[in-house]
Order: structure tokens, then sequence, then C-alpha cells
């Protein structure tokens, strides 16, 4: 299958409950020896994982016998996903050599922290995200959330699975209790993207084909991103090309996971054409998401004054 999509985008990085600028997290690799059956695990910490070269240890190590890597972490507000195992592939004969596959995923998130009361009736709001879903509502720290999307939520477990289950942009209801009154208001949940990282064949450059290349990692799909004009004032020009007839939704998403935008477009002889319009007073870096079914295309466009 061949997209071509040609927008102004990024990634958007999604936790359930509460999306902040942070760093921490790690990956575990495991590699087992095929002949003495010797296993050693390295675990690579956050501030080590940018420049460690895990496309070259897996192919090394997977020369020798089977490997996985797993991990998550999170850099400056940026989330990463590591899921691999070396055995499928190689049941299937192998490789030489091992390359990155990145993918994105849009995921929800209302802009919180919280815990359990002592009563477990609702979550204590200890954490806000500026610019939030939750901050729309006018929640604070001190109120405490009683239900979403009309479910009850008695622990952070309960929060994170019911904005998990709810859809980036959705408007979903929300009670809460702020100075011993029950407040009920509607809010949109915003989102962020989330990276997928694994490993499998590289793609070769031909003429002929050439891969898509993204901030270095060559992916099997062919998919060209481009915006015009990027930097912007104020009008972004996108055409996203698809084979597929699905329809796509287009998001703006503010770096803090905000939704300034969001609409249901349909293919229309394979293609879609966006003209979105900033509005006066908006600058700085923002993502431009295209969800077409479980593919996220994305990018990032700079508005300047």
């Amino acid at each position: 299958m061949r997209i071509t999509f040609t927008l102004v985008a990024m990634i958007l990085f999604a936790m359930a409950g509460l999306s902040q600028e942070a760093t921490y997290g790690s990956v575990t690799i495991t590699t087992t020896n095929a002949v003495t059956k010797e296993v050693n695990k390295r675990v690579i910490p956050v501030d080590e994982v940018t420049q460690f070269n895990l496309s070259a240890y897996i192919t090394e190590h997977a020369a020798k016998g089977k490997v996985t890597a797993y991990g998550t972490y999170l850099i400056e507000g940026e989330q990463t996903t590591v899921a691999f195992n070396s055995q499928q592939i190689q049941d299937a004969g192998g490789l030489d050599t091992y390359c990155k596959v990145v993918e994105y995923g849009l995921k929800p998130i209302l802009g919180v922290g919280v815990e359990s009361t002592k009563t477990l009736a609702g979550v204590l709001v200890k954490r806000i995200v500026s610019n939030s879903a939750a901050e729309s509502l006018g929640i604070e720290i001190g109120d405490v959330i009683l239900t979403v999307n009309n479910e009850e939520v008695n622990s952070w477990c309960d929060l994170r699975r019911v904005v998990s289950q709810t859809e980036v942009g959705q408007i979903v209801p929300v009670q809460f209790r702020k100075d011993g009154l029950v407040l009920s208001k509607t809010t949109v949940i915003g989102g962020k993207t989330i990276e997928r990282l694994t490993f499998g064949p590289c793609i070769e450059e031909s003429i002929e084909s050439a891969p898509y290349t993204a901030n270095g990692v060559t992916t099997a799909s062919e998919i060209e991103m481009s915006v015009y004009p990027n930097p912007t004032q104020r009008v972004a020009n996108i055409r996203y090309t698809s084979d597929e007839d699905a329809p796509v939704t287009f998001f703006v998403i503010a770096m803090d996971g905000s939704i300034l935008f969001h609409e249901e477009y349909q293919v229309v002889n394979g293609d879609v054409f966006i003209n979105y319009n900033f509005q006066a007073g908006h600058s700085g870096a923002y993502q431009f998401v295209i969800q077409q079914e479980d593919k996220v295309y994305v990018e990032q466009v700079q508005v300047i004054d």
C-alpha cells in the first residue's frame, strides 16, 4: 500500500491522566546465547538511551541468539515505547542487519495528576496541566473528580482506564466536587502522540522506490509529508493523499496537548486538501495530526508573528 501524506504535523504523546514535561524511564535488553544458553540483561537509562545504538546492539547479539528489548521512556514530554523480540524474525530466517521501525499512536489526556481519597469516593487532584481539558473545567488542586464520561473514578487506575476509552477531541461530561459543591461540566479531551519503536528489516533505497525518512529513521511505508508554508504567519495548507477510502480526522494540537481544532474529512479521489488558519495571537510550535483508522501521521508547524 502506498500512502502519500502532505501536511504540517508532528507527534502527540498521550498519557491517560497526566501529560507533563518530564524525563524518566529506561529500556531493558535481554540476550540469550543460542549455544551456551547464557542470559545477559542490560538496562539503558533514559539519559543514555538517545545516544545508545540499539540497532547495532541488536544486530550484533541477534547473530548469536535471541534478543528482546522492552521499555518506556519520556524525554521532555515525548513518550516512546520499545517492544522487540527477535524470535519470530529468526524463525523466518533472520536478518543480517536490524533497523529501527517507528510508528505513532494518538492517545487521550485529561491533564491531571491524582490520588485516591481516604473514603475511596472519587480521586483527589494533586496536579493540573496548564491549558488542559481539566483546567478548562475550572478544576484546581484539592478538588475531587467523581465521574468522567458518566463512569465513577475512585483511583488513579480507574481514571486512566476511563480516559483511555475516550477519543481525542471527544466532548465528555465530568463531575467533580469543589468547596463542598458538586459540579457537572463538559470538556474536550486533549491528546498527544506516543512513539512506538521496534526493529526489523532495513529498507534499501533505490531510484525507483525511495523510502520515506523521518527524523533519520527509515520506515517501510512510502509516506511523504510536507506543508506550505512552514514556518507560517497564519495560514497553512495541507494535502493528504491515500489509496484508502476510510475518512480521516485532522487535529491541530498545542504542545501542551490541548486541542485547537479537529474535524473529519472524506478522501475524495485519493486526496484530502485542508486549509487551516491560525487565530491571531497563536505563535510557536503546534502539531498537525491526521489519523486514518489505526494509522497516525504527524509533524510540526511553526507559527511566527
